[in-house]
């Protein structure tokens, strides 16, 4: 029968990785909150670039079933 001795080398050690877990968890949790992506603002792109680039607001397809003509 296995009996649990909470002071051995072991057991310290799994509470050590335990305690270290949830403290990383933690910090990533305020990490997460600490850098808030809606501060940060994406820089316009000039249309003439992104027409060179190639880089549409919408695909094709979907452009041409959306559109209507008289």
């Amino acid at each position: 029968m296995a009996v649990f001795d909470p002071d051995t080398a072991r057991s310290r050690r799994v509470r050590l990785a335990a305690v270290g877990l949830v403290a990383l968890a933690a910090v990533a949790t305020a990490g997460a909150f600490a850098a808030d992506p809606s501060e940060s603002v994406p820089e316009p792109v000039r249309f003439a670039d992104a027409v060179e680039l190639g880089l549409a607001s919408e695909p094709d397809p979907l452009a041409a079933r959306d559109r209507t003509r008289p």
